[in-house]
């Protein structure tokens, strides 16, 4: 009797080893889903913050030779690496990427009237 015992113990502690490999195997499996989702997450705003710092550097930039009266040239200002294209005149910016024909494409607009800024509104990033 004593040694059908320990036979059914040892059996029962082998399977709770497997048991506890399998939930931990779970376990770890869940852990670098979860970090690679968080590192593709962290790149996506990564690429976010760099294109608005690169707008708000091109905003800025035609706010203060708007009011400042200078050259409106701002396609020298490094970091287009997205493919924005900069269509301004001498009261109104616009920063878009692809096709310019309507509004909602609009990455950037700023507005600048009578020596105050009126506008200045992100579009689809």
């Amino acid at each position: 009797m004593k040694q059908l015992f320990f036979r059914l113990k040892r059996a029962l502690t082998i399977e709770y080893a497997i048991i506890m490999m399998t939930l931990v195997a779970a376990f770890a499996a869940m852990i670098l889903t979860v970090a690679g989702s968080t590192s593709v997450s962290a790149v996506d705003y990564r690429d976010y913050t760099e294109r608005k710092a690169y707008l708000d550097e091109v905003g800025q930039a035609f706010i203060e030779n708007t009011l400042e009266g200078g050259s409106n040239d701002l396609h020298a200002i490094e970091g287009n690496e997205w493919g924005y294209y900069i269509q301004s005149d001498s009261t109104e910016l616009r920063v878009f990427r692809g096709d310019a024909s309507t509004l909602n494409n609009v990455d950037l607009y700023v507005r600048v009237e009578g020596g105050a800024l009126v506008a200045y509104v992100y579009g689809t990033l």
